[in-house]
């Protein structure tokens, strides 16, 4: 075939795709294709006339169309209709290059391509077409959007792709027309803060608070990366354009509720030293988000340092913590218990301690235990440590105490008039010494104004001012010390007492409860609580109160016989019956619930039972008054039964003993009107008896007669 019969083959070929006769076309070209393979206007022919009925045949030519010019480019554009996803990234990138005027259809390809799941190639492109220095403005946005579009379409590229979508959402956030920049911003922190950028995470933190300012959002990752100190607060200061304390107060002022604002406002107020302040805004991040970690862990340090010791044991103890200053508060409480307790944490935290602090008070904790070998051996240490004058001369003073030796405890303590545990110690021995109650009382004093926010200071005081009687100024100063420490046993137990003397009861109540829900297991609070209900005949609230106690301590006696007569006030008999004879079995040497054993019985009128109760209690203990009232208790109530049945002899007998042991009563309590009221209705009630029945022996002396011996009282 003639070069210008190909050229009109090729002609018709053309002619014949425009009509749509595609199998004519390809006729044509293959003749055209037998003498010239490499005929690129065939190639392209034949590619047009598969491109609707076989594209992977067209591609096939297309291809080779594309090998055997020097100019592609309409080869290529056909070429990007048929190929598939894997292969059209590529065809996009030669076009682009060939055609770049023509970027916003290879553009939209790459778009498509990625759309449909082929990312790796498509996304590769486009951020080079959207950075590539030097490019057209408008190229770079086009690639931009269809950018965004991916990235937003495909949250899962931020773990795959995480230095593209950084780099589109940076973009991103800087245009205040987009609808979505709230939520672009949203995902760029957290991508940040999961990369670990976190310098540009604190910048674009406070990008996003400018153009959001009443969004908590943005000014929560501040106060996280100050709070955890994820970035140092001098750097993060340099990477904010405000104060750091605006960003705070800021986001406190936002989100009144938010625990990561109100923790990191509580620890900016802690690093300044403002522990009131720190405590209170640490408080409310505690009620917004119970039991975290870390603000509990700067609330118990802020107890710990205004040397409210019960209640920073109290948060260790929830935390599980055991360090130095846990042990310390235990040992601070002064208890037996806890003594023991903050020994064996000192113990176990000496392995990798060996500071002054640590056994300055371990040596403090076995001295207070009496345990002088252990004692002997820390001050041993603390002297080659070198410790401060007045802080070693405490410790001698306390094993001088021990050992009996008041004066020279006396002398160790006077050397340090400037110092307040030298004081209080001071204030303490001068206590025990006969005449020096005053000297004791000026000691207080001067520890008092030395550490005006130190409890025991003010325990002290208290106590020194009961001591003398005055109520009134007692009663401040242990107001005072339960403000300074809510949770201090010695000061609530006194401060209740003196509430109870005033009859104060609803202040009494709010005093032990709040000391109960600050302390979490201070049972003894809920006991005090407990008891004040039962004097109070609120035994519902009793109740539940023992219950409390029993709960975290099951063998607290006191809780066990304070709910039995919470119980029999109520007149729940059957429940108190129950738990008196639980008590009775858990400790039958205890008198009190076989006497209100006894009690109930008379007053379900089993007045036998009640009777055996009382004289065993009366066989254990002699001239027990209880039981001797019970007793003729008991026979009074037989005397009346047995009359209700007839049995008047019967009766009579047991008038007779009733008559016995009031009298025994009476001349034990003769101030007891109601045993004189008890004696003359028996009496009263004899007089009615048939005559054969009606007389009474009684003594002398309670008939109105001088002489000794019995006197036998009949009817007249």
């Amino acid at each position: 075939m003639s070069s210008k019969e190909a050229k009109a083959a090729l002609k018709e070929a053309r002619e014949a795709v425009k009509n749509k006769k595609f199998s004519d076309a390809i006729k044509l070209c293959n003749k055209v294709l037998k003498e010239q393979d490499d005929n690129y206007m065939a190639l392209l022919v034949m590619g047009a006339a598969y491109q609707d009925s076989d594209k992977k045949e067209a591609a096939t030519y297309l291809k080779r169309a594309v090998n055997c010019t020097t100019d592609p480019t309409v080869a290529l554009q056909g070429l990007a209709g048929c190929v598939d996803d894997t292969e059209l990234p590529d065809v996009c990138e030669k076009l682009l290059t060939l055609v770049p005027e023509k970027y916003a259809e290879q553009h939209a390809r790459l778009y498509g391509v990625a759309a449909r799941g082929t990312l790796d190639k498509a996304l590769r492109l486009l951020e080079k077409e959207a950075t590539e220095a030097g490019g057209e403005e408008g190229r770079k946005l086009s690639a931009f959007e269809y950018l965004s579009k991916l990235v937003t379409q495909n949250p899962d590229l931020d773990s795959t792709e995480p230095n593209l979508v950084s780099t589109v959402l940076d973009r991103e956030i800087q245009n205040n027309d987009d609808v979505y920049q709230h939520d672009h911003f949203n995902r760029y922190l957290k991508l940040l803060y999961r990369e670990k950028r976190f310098d540009r995470l604190a910048s674009v933190a406070a990008a996003m608070h400018e153009r959001f300012p009443n969004d908590i959002y943005p000014l929560e990752w501040i106060c996280k990366l100050y709070s955890e100190r994820i970035v140092p607060e001098q750097a993060l200061a340099s990477l904010l354009p405000q104060t750091l304390d605006h960003y705070l107060d800021r986001a406190v002022a936002v989100g009144p509720k938010s625990p990561t604002a109100l923790l990191a406002k509580g620890k900016f107020l802690f690093d300044a030293g403002e522990l009131v302040d720190a405590e209170r805004i640490l408080k409310r991040a505690n009620e917004a988000q119970p039991s975290w970690s870390a603000c509990l862990a700067l609330l118990a340090e802020i107890y710990f340092r205004r040397k409210a010791y019960g209640l920073a044991e109290n948060l260790y103890r929830n935390m599980r913590v055991t360090n130095r200053n846990y042990a310390i508060a235990l040992m601070e409480d002064a208890s037996e218990e806890k003594l023991r307790e903050a020994t064996a944490c000192f113990a176990t935290l000496y392995e990798n301690d060996r500071s002054a602090e640590l056994l300055f008070y371990w040596c403090k904790a076995c001295l207070l235990l009496g345990d002088l070998a252990t004692a002997n051996r820390r001050m041993e240490e603390l002297e080659q440590a070198g410790i401060e004058a007045e802080r070693l001369d405490y410790l001698l003073a306390l094993r001088e105490k021990l050992a009996g030796n008041v004066d020279r405890s006396i002398e160790l303590l006077s050397r340090h008039e400037t110092h307040s545990d030298c004081l209080l110690e001071l204030s303490n021995v001068l206590a025990g010494v006969d005449g020096k109650q005053e000297e004791s009382f000026l000691a207080a004093l001067k520890a008092t104004k030395l550490d005006p926010t130190n409890a025991a200071c003010f325990y002290r005081l208290g106590k020194l001012y009961l001591a003398q009687g005055d109520s009134l100024r007692a009663r401040k100063c242990l107001e005072k010390g339960n403000h300074l420490s809510p949770a201090a046993r010695n000061t609530v137990i006194h401060l209740s007492g003196l509430y109870r003397k005033f009859g104060e009861w609803d202040a009494n109540a709010a005093l032990l409860s709040t000391t109960f829900t600050l302390c979490s297991g201070a049972a003894w609070a809920q006991l005090l609580l407990g008891l004040h209900h039962l004097n109070r005949q609120e035994y519902d609230e009793a109740i539940g109160a023992f219950r409390t106690v029993l709960r975290y301590e099951v063998d607290n006696e006191a809780a066990w016989e304070g709910l039995a007569d919470a119980y029999l006030g109520r007149g729940s008999y059957s429940s108190a019956l129950k738990l008196f004879e639980k008590i009775t079995e858990r400790n039958p040497t205890n008198p009190y619930p076989v006497l209100q054993l006894a009690n109930i019985k008379n007053t379900v009128k089993l007045h036998s039972e009640g009777l055996l109760l009382f004289e065993q209690l009366l066989a254990q203990h002699e001239d027990y008054f209880p039981a001797i009232k019970g007793i003729a208790d008991s026979h009074m109530g037989l005397c009346f039964y047995s009359l209700s049945q007839r049995l008047v002899g019967r009766s009579r007998d047991h008038a007779q003993l009733c008559v016995e042991y009031l009298t025994r009563a009476i001349k034990m309590k003769p101030l007891f009107v109601c045993l004189w009221h008890q004696l003359a209705k028996i009496l009263d009630t004899v007089a009615t008896f048939p005559s054969t029945h009606s007389h009474l022996k009684i003594e002398c002396g309670m008939a109105g007669r001088e002489e000794p011996g019995h006197v036998l009282l009949k009817r007249n």
